[in-house]
């Protein structure tokens, strides 16, 4: 039903984890009355007699329609449809072409150049909407590895996830840039609004303007000569393939300054790349070291250090972490999170999630040099956790003269500041010694069973 985009168009491979899928249930009674509508804009100017479908994905079925109608006057349109159930679906509207019979009669008519296109999400979906440029860099971005020659689909998480991101960028209700991206820590602090709002200028040249249509999609033809129909497949192929012809499109983008605070220079640019920053509740990460991502894809981090304010302190009294952090794939922190206990302390690079969802996390013991508590005895364990955040192995006691350490040490003492930690297929958690020049291994994640593997006295030539 996605027919503007070809059946050679390049899709860019993804390594997911497939779960089972709640199958939405798609009821035809109108009576339900579910709709959904806004308007189909350029900056402020309407675009009518353009034909606005909504789609409904990652049921299983590929994307699936569930109504379509043009656009008035106006801009403005409304699509009723039947009931959609399941927590994995995820909405998505292309407006694009005008009908047959179409007589466009505003300065802004709809034309087969122009396919713009929006990401409702997961339900309960967004209903009022303004479909624009920036909804469509923002659904080519968040879903680039999701398009296909039939339209948006994928498994879950990540076509979810995908989604849950478009809205980090983009606020449906206006158009507008959405809070995630207006704030610290993007906001001001970042490239990334200005880069945002010029990939909507590139799109508005075509737009707006016929003639700019030919210089955008031979700049945004993909290196193996793919030439995208209209401006959707064009910025799918600038978020692919976003070194190609970085100055050219920056020029175009000065050619309709329809979104603004947009990019004044290239003079630093290499890719035309969208990159979101995150800070949990902004009162917890202090030295993030490893990142390790569930099945649902939350990413869970360890932290060298705890929190404070000025993470520069000049008495370097600043001691060791003594949380994991979780983020949820939209950068939030997870329920619960962050997690503490378990020994916790100073971990650096040493984090991971062995098959059954249970987090590992190596206890190196970062800490400023003036902090009070015994390194020795804080960097020879490592923590176990639940897969919601509860902690499993024994937590640090601390006295007058001191910190003594959690989690696990392992049999024979044999973990000597844990950096890297990975669990393999079984279940084996295998832990690198810093301090050791050595490796200890969990069999089946029982530390009561830890034995250390010691590196061969001599290097053995096996070419």
């Amino acid at each position: 039903m996605f027919n503007r985009l070809p059946r050679h168009f390049i899709c860019l491979a993804v390594i997911v984890l497939v779960l089972p899928l709640l199958i939405p249930v798609v009821s035809c009674d109108s009576s339900n009355n579910n709709k959904v509508s806004g308007f189909v804009r350029s900056g402020d100017e309407p675009i009518e007699s353009s034909t606005v479908t909504l789609y409904v994905t990652g049921t299983g079925d590929g994307p699936v329609v569930l109504g379509e109608t043009q656009t008035d006057e106006d801009g403005s349109f409304r699509i009723t449809h039947g009931k959609v159930t399941g927590e994995d679906a995820v909405l998505y509207l292309i407006a694009g072409g005008p009908p047959e019979d179409g007589i466009a009669l505003n300065q802004l008519p709809a034309s087969d150049s122009v396919t713009l296109a929006a990401v409702l999400g997961t339900l309960p979906a967004t209903t009022d909407v303004v479909v624009n440029e920036r909804t469509t860099i923002a659904a080519a971005y968040a879903m680039a590895q999701f398009f296909t020659s039939e339209g948006i689909d994928g498994p879950y998480p990540g076509l979810q996830n995908a989604a849950a991101i478009s809205g980090n960028l983009v606020d449906l209700s206006d158009g507008g840039t959405a809070h995630v991206l207006d704030i610290y820590p993007n906001g001001d602090s970042t490239s990334t609004r200005e880069t945002f709002n010029s990939l909507a200028n590139i799109l508005a040249a075509c737009v707006r303007s016929e003639t700019e249509c030919d210089t955008l999609f031979s700049l945004a033809t993909t290196p193996g000569g793919d030439v995208p129909g209209n401006t959707l497949e064009a910025a799918v192929n600038i978020a692919h393939f976003p070194w190609q012809n970085v100055e050219e499109l920056f020029e175009l983008s000065l050619e309709q300054t329809v979104y603004e605070p947009a990019l004044a220079t290239n003079e630093l640019m290499t890719a035309w790349t969208l990159a979101l920053r995150y800070d949990g509740n902004g009162m917890e990460l202090n030295g993030p070291g490893d990142v390790a991502f569930d099945a649902d894809g939350n990413a869970w981090i360890c932290n060298n250090y705890i929190f404070q304010l000025d993470p520069m302190d000049p008495d370097g009294n600043v001691c060791g972490g003594e949380q994991v952090l979780r983020f949820t794939p939209t950068g939030e922190d997870a329920t619960g999170a962050p997690y503490g206990g378990g020994g916790v302390y100073g971990a650096g690079y040493g984090i991971a999630l062995d098959p059954q969802g249970k987090v590992w996390v190596g206890n190196f013991g970062f800490q400023g040099i003036n902090c009070p508590f015994d390194i020795q005895e804080l960097s020879q364990t490592v923590s176990e956790f639940a897969s919601d955040g509860t902690p499993i192995s024994p937590d640090s006691q601390g006295n007058e003269t001191g910190q003594f350490h959690g989690g696990f040490q392992g049999a024979g003492n044999t973990i000597r500041q844990p950096q890297g930690v990975v669990s393999d297929r079984k279940g084996n958690i295998w832990i690198a010694n810093c301090s050791g020049d050595s490796l200890t291994q969990f069999p089946d994640g029982d530390p009561d069973l830890a034995f250390e593997i010691q590196p061969l006295d001599t290097w053995v030539n096996l070419s």
